[in-house]
């Protein structure tokens, strides 16, 4: 008895991993006080530190071009304090949010934010998407909006030094941005674009799943 259950069977394993990225997920929103087994757990605490870490790797490739950290040759300030000054303007009012070239933007409709949501969910081995209930994705956009918060901080000073990013900084990000969620859902006009945003991207995301899957097998 004391052997299966420190060593459970495969398809129980299975089934506490697939649970531990699920509660990983929901770790960010700070829904932790759900007693659980200690076996469980020590998966929680992995699944989660790399569902931050592939989003975050995602950024952190994207963020120069995105966010506009790098200054031109001809540029009047230094590099340097020009990527401190960029990323305070950035963090200001999560204007990271916004599409960069448009500041005039909704929240979250950058294309390349709809392109890194629907690369986390369906382009990685976590295979994101399949805990994603009635296309409802406020936890993922807030989850993706904390990555790049996370990578602009590293950046504060302009010059990159990687800052401990610990699960407390996380979910104090995230409960920031879903409450800006919550702000957009009590507008009727951008509730409505949410609405029909989110199952846009999962549309688009299953869509190219199914074109790869018919890649294929042929």
């Amino acid at each position: 008895m004391l052997i299966e259950d420190a060593i459970p069977s495969s398809s129980d394993r299975n089934t506490m991993v697939m649970h531990a990225i699920r509660r990983a997920m929901q770790f960010v929103v700070g829904h932790t006080n759900v007693a659980q087994p200690a076996t469980v757990a020590k998966y929680v605490v992995a699944a989660m530190a790399d569902v931050r870490r592939v989003f975050k790797q995602y950024v952190f490739c994207h963020i120069h071009n995105e966010f506009g950290l790098h200054a031109g040759p001809d540029h009047p300030t230094p590099p340097v304090e020009h990527q401190a000054q960029r990323v305070v303007q950035l963090l200001n009012n999560f204007r990271y949010l916004c599409d960069p070239h448009n500041q005039e933007s909704k929240f979250f409709s950058s294309s390349f934010f709809q392109t890194y949501i629907i690369d986390m969910l369906f382009l990685t081995p976590m295979e994101l998407w399949k805990y994603v209930q009635n296309d409802n994705l406020d936890t993922v956009l807030a989850l993706g909006g904390v990555a790049v918060t996370a990578t602009l901080h590293n950046f504060r000073k302009g010059y990159l030094k990687e800052y401990e990013a610990s699960a407390a900084l996380w979910r104090g990000s995230y409960l920031g941005i879903s409450q800006l969620i919550i702000t957009m859902q009590g507008e009727l006009a951008r509730k409505d674009w949410l609405m029909s945003f989110q199952p846009t991207l999962m549309a688009e995301g299953r869509a190219g799943l199914s074109l790869s899957t018919t890649n294929t097998s042929q």
